[in-house]
C-alpha cells in the first residue's frame, strides 16, 4: 500500500527485446519472455450509427482458424443476412457459394418445428438467415468459424461452420446450425476476409469480436 516502503533490485543487465520483469516475491527483478497466446483478438467494435456493412480483412497465414462472435440488428424488416468471402479488398461474387443449415423454431403460439433446412447451391453469396425481424431487443446474432483455407494449394476452398439466431417476420424465433463456403476449385482465388450485411437498409446496431488462432 502507499504507507509501505520496500526495496526493489533491478536486473544487472539490459534485456534483449521483448522482455519483461518478473519479481521473485523477496524483491529482486529479473527479465523474462512476455507471455504469449495462440489466441489473437484482430478486431473488436460495436455502434449504433447505422452502417451498410461489416467488412473485415484479417485473414493471413498466420492463423490457423478464425471465430467470428457478435449480434447485429437492421433498419429494415424481413431481410436476409448475407456473407461473401472477400480478396484484394473487394467481394469475391462468383455463384460458387453453397450452403446447408438445419433449424429448430418456436412459435408465437408456443408451437415447435424442427427439422427445416435452408439449402443454397452455386449463389452469389451464403445466406445465413432469411425474414429476419427488426426489433432491436432480439437482434441476429451469429457464431461463426472460418477454417484455413489460405494454407492450401491454389484449388483451395473457402469453408465455415456456424450458428445463428434469429426472431423472424414471421413471429418465428428460429436458431440454426450450417456449414457452407466457396467452391471454386482450380481459380487460384485468395481470401483476406469476409463481409456481414443485410439484403436490404443497414446495420442499426451491432457488437461483434473476430479472433484469430495462431499456427503452431
Amino acid at each position: 500500500s502507499a504507507s509501505q516502503s520496500y526495496t526493489l533490485t533491478l536486473p544487472t543487465t539490459a534485456p534483449a527485446s521483448n522482455k519483461m520483469l518478473q519479481t521473485d516475491g523477496s524483491g529482486n527483478l529479473s527479465f523474462v519472455d512476455a507471455p504469449s497466446g495462440t489466441t489473437v483478438q484482430l478486431a473488436r467494435a460495436e455502434g449504433t450509427s447505422a452502417v451498410s456493412e461489416i467488412a473485415l480483412d484479417h485473414f493471413s497465414d498466420t492463423y490457423d482458424f478464425y471465430r467470428f462472435i457478435g449480434w447485429f440488428n437492421c433498419s429494415s424488416t424481413g431481410q436476409e443476412w448475407i456473407m461473401r468471402f472477400r480478396d484484394g479488398g473487394s467481394d469475391i461474387t462468383s455463384a460458387y457459394y453453397c450452403a446447408v443449415g438445419q433449424a429448430g423454431e418456436v412459435y408465437s403460439s408456443g408451437s415447435q418445428h424442427l427439422g427445416t433446412t435452408m439449402e443454397d447451391w452455386n449463389q452469389t453469396h451464403i445466406r445465413l438467415a432469411n425474414n429476419s425481424n427488426s426489433n432491436n431487443q432480439i437482434p441476429f446474432r451469429l457464431d461463426c468459424l472460418f477454417y484455413d483455407f489460405n494454407a492450401r494449394d491454389a484449388g483451395n476452398s473457402a469453408g465455415i461452420q456456424y450458428q445463428v439466431t434469429n426472431f423472424r417476420n414471421d413471429n418465428k424465433l428460429r436458431t440454426m446450425q450450417g456449414s457452407a463456403g466457396y467452391f471454386n476449385q482450380g481459380s487460384g482465388d485468395s481470401y483476406e476476409g469476409f463481409k456481414l450485411y443485410p439484403g436490404s437498409g443497414n446495420i442499426q446496431y451491432y457488437s461483434y469480436v473476430l479472433y484469430g488462432f495462431k499456427k503452431s
